[in-house]
């Protein structure tokens, strides 16, 4: 009896040992995408399309803030691919090894403050709405500084994400910086406004805000805009100088910054990148979505994103060969990463 239950514990072990090396097999031939968290149903769609393209095992993506996926992928995630919407975060300060020393901005999206049903029905809410709208339509520099002040006044609550997690989170307090700069001639003005109100709540990244908004905790939201449509959440539209959604005013978007953890970080145009992680099991599958996803661009027109083709190459010279074996004319050179 003894024996025959040495033997049996014996084929379990084998079976056991059998599946896990299938598993292991299975998972080392599948793609694995990390995904900025405001960007997971376009990953999604992509890596979908890709997989009925080409054959190529995909699993779903993994979302989160991108500095915080940066810095698990930095510690051993197993990513193969990394969508970033911070060039920041493609550096070896944030993955370390992992970094290929390049991202490829494959579209643009821009900053707005989302709105749920429940905030619409808050009077008070609904009227800053309209305040906001006129300014917009009007380019009204009181009206945006009335509506401003009244955003920061602590009568609502307003959802930012941790701007060390997320870079939606940075963006959003850099937005008010603008705004006090422009409206006020004080770029500290709205900070400090919302900081000595309390106005301001925060959660690791922007999608853990959207509950929150949803069920009035909140009233509103700084969130990118295709987050926003892909939520079936109303939003007001920032001017350019706000929205960080311009690559023409770059330079002007440069000349703020925010302190976080790891130092401050400046004004942008909000990038969605996608790089390769450094010397992953799946190289050549990688790049392969790399250019697909360039070639497929107008999938992301779903989402409320701006496609850029060619896409901008952002990194040393000359491009890794292996990019540029996908495909010349994907890309086009813009300058170092970061």
């Amino acid at each position: 009896m003894k024996k025959l239950y040495a033997l049996i514990i014996a084929a379990i072990i084998l079976l056991s040992t059998a599946a896990f090396s299938v598993l292991s097999q299975r998972r080392n031939d599948t793609l694995l995408l990390y995904s900025a968290d405001a960007y997971v149903a376009e990953s999604a769609a992509m890596l979908s399309a890709f997989h009925r393209a080409t054959g190529i095992a995909v699993a779903p993506p993994k979302g989160g803030g991108s500095f915080t996926l940066a810095r698990e992928i930095a510690e051993g995630a197993p990513a193969d691919i990394f969508l970033s919407v911070s060039s920041s975060a493609l550096t070896p300060q944030y993955l370390g090894d992992k970094s290929s020393g390049w991202g490829i901005a494959i579209a643009t999206d821009q900053l707005v403050i989302a709105y749920s049903n429940l905030t619409e029905r808050n009077a008070a809410a609904s009227a800053l709405i309209d305040l906001f709208a006129n300014a917009y339509a009007h380019n009204s520099t009181s009206m945006y500084s009335e509506a401003f002040s009244n955003l920061t006044s602590g009568a609502f609550k307003i959802g930012i994400s941790n701007a060390s997690d997320d870079p939606a989170g940075y963006r959003a307090w850099i937005a008010l910086e603008v705004a006090g700069y422009l409206y006020e001639n004080n770029t500290d003005y709205f900070l400090k406004r919302a900081t000595a109100n309390s106005a301001v709540v925060s959660a690791d990244n922007a999608a853990e805000l959207v509950a929150p908004l949803e069920y009035g905790q909140i009233q509103f939201l700084f969130i990118y805009r295709s987050a926003a449509v892909a939520k079936g959440l109303g939003y007001i539209v920032l001017p350019a100088q706000l929205n960080q959604g311009d690559p023409n005013m770059s330079s002007f978007y440069a000349h703020f910054s925010y302190e976080i953890s790891t130092g401050p970080v400046y004004g942008s145009t909000i990038f969605i990148y996608l790089t390769v992680i450094a010397n992953n099991s799946m190289l050549s599958a990688s790049y392969r979505f790399i250019a697909f996803s360039v070639r497929h661009e107008a999938l992301l027109l779903n989402y409320s994103l701006q496609p850029l083709f060619p896409a901008f190459y952002f990194g040393a010279e000359p491009m890794p060969s292996e990019l540029l074996a996908q495909g010349q004319g994907l890309f086009v050179y813009k300058g170092p990463l970061g």
